[in-house]
């Protein structure tokens, strides 16, 4: 079962180290009404060639992180990449992540 995300950082950083812009946030304040999510860090760097985000977190035993993205034409996977128009997403980690594309105009209200 999905956990609901609530809006808001503990912090936030931004910082121009050579071409990249670097953003440092903690999201934690976004689970902070569940115990399953204890913390949520992100990683952005901005850069010419792309954006590179990482994320760090500590959930409890048994909870599933799920990365997702909405993306503005429908995305088809190429290889280990899911390509959208010009929109490219090469994955890191985890080494075989599983993919699935969702059309959200074929999702029930309150289905993720």
């Amino acid at each position: 079962r999905p956990i609901a995300q609530s809006h808001g950082t503990n912090s936030m950083t931004a910082q121009q180290v050579g071409s990249v812009l670097e953003i440092q946030a903690d999201l934690s304040n976004a689970y902070d009404h569940t115990p399953a999510v204890s913390s949520w860090q992100r990683r952005a760097d901005f850069q010419q060639s792309g954006l590179m985000v990482a994320d760090t977190f500590s959930t409890a035993p048994g909870v599933e992180a799920i990365w997702q993205i909405n993306t503005p034409v429908e995305p088809v996977i190429q290889g280990s990449d899911i390509v959208a128009g010009d929109f490219r997403i090469h994955h890191i980690e985890p080494a075989n992540p599983t993919i699935n594309i969702v059309d959200w105009t074929t999702v029930s209200d309150g289905e993720t």
